[in-house]
This record gives C-alpha cells, sequence and structure tokens, in this order.
C-alpha cells in the first residue's frame, strides 16, 4: 500500500493512497516543501548528530510557518554545533523577526566573536539594540557596519536609522540620500529622507520623497503619517485628514 505524507498540526500525518483518493476533489496533494520535511525527518533518524540536517529541517519548518519547530530545530543544530557561525546567524535572525531581541543579541553576540566581519550581523544586531533604545551601542555596530563598507546599502539605511533615533537629522538625511542615490526605489532610503527633511522643516522636498515612498507602496502608514504633519505644518487641513 502506498503512503501520502503531510504535515499537520498534530505532526506527520501518513495517509493511504486510497484513502486520499476517498477524500474527494476537496484533498491535495502534499506541497513540496511538506515532501521536503518528511525526507528529512526520514534523514534524522538515521543520522539524529548531523546538525545540518537539524538546520534544513528548521528552515524546511519556516517555510510551512511552524516558527516553533523551526527554532527548536535550529537550537538543536547549535548544540550539535556550537561553533558555526551560520546556525547562530540563522537563529539570530528568526528572533529578531520574532521581536525577542535580547535573544537575537545574544547569539549575533556569539557569532560576531568567530566571524567579526560580518555585515549583515553587525547590522541586526545594531537593528536589535536600536529597538531596545541602545542607541549609543547601536551606533557602534552600524559605524563598524559602515567602515567595513561604505556602499552596503544595509548598512547606511540602519545608521541613517539609528540617527533618526538620536535626532541627528543631518547625518540621517546624508547616509538616507546616499542610500537613494544607489539604490532609487529603496523605500526605507526615501521614507528616510522625508522624514529628515521634515524634522529640518523642510516641507517641499519632504513630501516630494513621502509622496514618492507611496506611490510604490500605497499602504505605508509611517509614509502617511509623516506627510499628514507635513501638511499640517504647511496648513494643508484637507490634506492632513
Amino acid at each position: 500500500m502506498r503512503l501520502l505524507i503531510r504535515a499537520g498540526a498534530a505532526g506527520l500525518i501518513f495517509i493511504s493512497t486510497a484513502a486520499f483518493a476517498e477524500m474527494g476533489p476537496a484533498a491535495t496533494m502534499p506541497s513540496l516543501d511538506e515532501r521536503k520535511l518528511v525526507q528529512l525527518t526520514q534523514k534524522l533518524r538515521e543520522a539524529p548528530q548531523d546538525a545540518t540536517l537539524w538546520h534544513e529541517r528548521g528552515n524546511a519548518r519556516l517555510e510551512l510557518g511552524d516558527v516553533v519547530g523551526a527554532m527548536q530545530d535550529l537550537s538543536e543544530a547549535i548544540r550539535l554545533s556550537p561553533f558555526a557561525v551560520e546556525l547562530r546567524a540563522s537563529r539570530a535572525r528568526l528572533l529578531s523577526a520574532g521581536g525577542r531581541w535580547a535573544e537575537a543579541i545574544a547569539d549575533a553576540t556569539d557569532a560576531l566573536a568567530l566571524e567579526p566581519k560580518r555585515i549583515d550581523l553587525l547590522v541586526l544586531r545594531s537593528r536589535a539594540r536600536r529597538f531596545l533604545e541602545q542607541f549609543d551601542a547601536a551606533l557602534s555596530d552600524s559605524d563598524r557596519a559602515v567602515a567595513l563598507d561604505d556602499q552596503n546599502v544595509d548598512a547606511r539605511i540602519e545608521r541613517a536609522w539609528v540617527y533618526v533615533f538620536r535626532g541627528e537629522w543631518d547625518k540621517a538625511l546624508k547616509d538616507a540620500s546616499a542610500c537613494a542615490r544607489q539604490a532609487p526605489r529603496n523605500i526605507n532610503a526615501l521614507l528616510l529622507e522625508g522624514i529628515a527633511h521634515r524634522e529640518r522643516g523642510e516641507w517641499e522636498a519632504a513630501s516630494e520623497r513621502l509622496n514618492e515612498v507611496i506611490s510604490l507602496e500605497p499602504a505605508n502608514a509611517t509614509a502617511y503619517y509623516n506627510l499628514g504633519r507635513v501638511c499640517l505644518e504647511k496648513k494643508q487641513w484637507d490634506q492632513a485628514l
């Protein structure tokens, strides 16, 4: 008897092809990600000490929306291979995406101790520190990232955000404008330019940049909020509403 395998809330579900056929047209074949998860689970039964397999299964679970399972698998991979930088980087990204800033900082710090020139990890740690209002530490990280590569858009965008939170509008505008020249459709660069121009009282330049953001991303609430503030400053009451 052939079996089809589905990933469900209770775990892996094995269904006979005959039973699957009886489900009717509403039934769907297992997706590619589900089949990959099953294959990796089978491989782990044979090689439970393989950190790479745990990492791969964690990624497969994440693709299926199983964040808790992904975190468990990544943690097991790190236990098996504690000096693998990419494993710590992966878990730091997952923790950051979940707003678990302190834990993300811890993983990024451990990874940076092994590879201190990883720009992506410096940017990640800066962002986490910024959300924890550790602005001096965030600036230290983003400065290091830019020093390693001043053409790295992510690094300069992050430093610009740090400057915004520190109220250093001239520096924020300088970094944002450099990024906008390099990547003219970068939403964050244009948004940062708009915010910096607004804080500097440059209403027309702020309106131009914020409207550009909205044209590229019509649901950007931050752009609408800042554009509304510009309209209030210009006493354009109807547009502010």
